[in-house]
């Protein structure tokens, strides 16, 4: 009985078999953010900044889906607030970040452009995105909470979990008792079609 090649017919290189009959082989393994960003080109960011923090709810970055055919899929959130005066120091109840799901755009903020991390790829994000506390409308649904234990920043990973259909949105909201302070958030994120197995 012959035996079984497993060739390439364009390079002519084929598989080996070990003494116990495993096909031997060699693999590389790539986390979807860069294999996303290598072979689709639809990785972003996006910096969202507030420095005029007042006592109540700012919103410090918001973000709608406009793409009719690719989600938005969450990776890394990094979150911190600077110089907050005027209300409670702290680590306090009173000073949260809330990221949320159900807001609507109505104005005000300043327009913002999500920057594609593959500088080669020439790819746009189908996305509209403020920052600088936009009035916004809707109900908002938090879906997390993190609170401000001083001035450090925190990463959140988020592994592709969190994800926008198109129209879908996203806010990151700093609520806080004081009257002063910087917020910053910065957001990565793919644009990916779900509906592709490969």
């Amino acid at each position: 009985m012959s035996g079984v090649t497993i060739r390439n017919p364009g390079s002519g290189r084929q598989a080996f078999v070990s003494k116990d009959g495993q096909l031997l082989t060699q693999s590389q393994t790539l986390s979807l953010q860069h294999w996303i960003s290598r072979y689709r080109g639809q990785t972003y960011q996006v910096l969202f900044t507030d420095a005029g923090i007042q006592s109540g709810t700012n919103n410090v970055g918001f973000i709608r889906n406009t793409s009719p055919t690719l989600s938005l899929v969450m990776t890394y959130v990094r979150l911190q607030a600077v110089d907050l005066a005027g209300g409670t120091a702290p680590p306090a109840a009173d000073n949260y970040w809330s990221i949320a799901y159900g807001n609507t755009y109505e104005s005000g903020g300043s327009l913002k452009t999500a920057v594609n991390s593959n500088r080669r790829s020439g790819n746009a994000a189908s996305v509209v995105a403020y920052d600088t506390n936009p009035t916004l409308a809707g109900t908002a649904v938090e879906f997390d909470r993190y609170y401000v234990d001083g001035e450090s920043q925190v990463s959140f990973n988020k592994e592709g979990a969190v994800i926008l259909g198109t129209d879908d949105t996203l806010t990151f909201r700093l609520i806080t008792d004081n009257t002063s302070g910087l917020g910053y958030a910065r957001l990565t994120f793919l644009m990916m079609d779900l509906t592709d197995v490969q």
